[in-house]
């Protein structure tokens, strides 16, 4: 992170905000003329109020063990063997868990250009804690394969679906022309959350036409389940190694952090993924 002086104080708004010296830390401090209020360079940051190595280590541990492969065990020695930091696994844990709850705020800045044709299908995965300890995570994504909704539910029924489906609206703001699924019954019922200017299309691994009138005027289309499916595929490869997930909640955090990352990843906009974790 840089140390420019910020553009406006955060309690008065004012934009006269000058350098005032570094704390014991070694952190960079700031003081607005106006009101005269003192805070740090990461004031507004995912680092306010966390260790100086933090700036260094936590964008790196949250791509290490978003990826599944890696166990917070691992990062904290591959932490150690690269920034010579060394702290305790349960460090990067908590660490990321003040992370989660700043991906809404770079979903919104920083999301790709979603397309108008959504493809939707679950994984089957384990989540201990639920009835049967097992659970569907339900996927969501365009023809460009961007990732726009992951939703972990304990049933593979309608409602989870529904929730799913309006997530995705919430993450992509518009809702969706045409939504391509396998045939599952719950689907059917989960799609008309949409009204009836959004199209449903049966479509498995094959590529069926589909003919779509919009605004007066007809558009073919060739779809498959294809998208997904590959998506999904690229899911379980990262599950298998966490061997699932140890609540709702938890897989839920996980699936957070894995739409927000997934998108950058595929893109490979490393250091705009983290730019956006700086600045949230």
């Amino acid at each position: 992170m840089n140390q420019q002086a910020p553009r406006t104080c955060f309690d008065c708004g004012s934009k006269h905000v000058t350098k005032n010296g570094k704390k014991k830390n070694n952190a960079q401090n700031f003081k607005c003329t106006a009101c005269g209020t003192q805070f740090v360079e990461t004031r507004g940051t995912v680092f306010y109020r966390k260790q100086a190595d933090a700036k260094q280590t936590l964008v790196v541990s949250a791509l290490l063990n978003i990826r599944g492969a890696i166990s917070f065990r691992s990062v904290e020695q591959f932490i150690e063997l690269i920034f010579a930091r060394k702290r305790a696994h349960t460090t990067y844990y908590y660490r990321h868990l003040g992370i989660d709850t700043n991906f809404d705020s770079v979903l919104a800045q920083h999301k790709p250009d979603f397309g108008k044709i959504w493809h939707i299908d679950e994984v089957f995965n384990k989540v201990k804690g639920t009835p049967s300890k097992f659970g569907y995570l339900f996927v969501v994504t365009d023809e460009k394969s961007n990732l726009i909704a992951l939703y972990q539910s304990d049933h593979r029924d309608t409602q989870s679906a529904k929730i799913a489906l309006q997530m995705a609206r919430q993450n992509a703001g518009f809702a969706p022309d045409i939504i391509v699924h396998d045939g599952c019954p719950i689907y059917d019922q989960a799609v008309c959350i949409f009204g009836r200017g959004t199209k449903h299309c049966q479509a498995h691994f094959q590529a069926e036409p589909f003919l779509l009138t919009k605004e007066g005027k007809q558009f073919l289309y060739y779809l498959s389940n294809n998208i997904v499916e590959h998506v999904n595929s690229f899911i379980r490869l990262w599950m298998h190694h966490m061997r699932g997930f140890k609540s709702l909640e938890k897989a839920n955090r996980w699936c957070k952090m894995f739409l927000c990352c997934y998108n950058f990843l595929k893109s490979a906009r490393l250091t705009s993924l983290a730019a956006a974790l700086l600045s949230c």
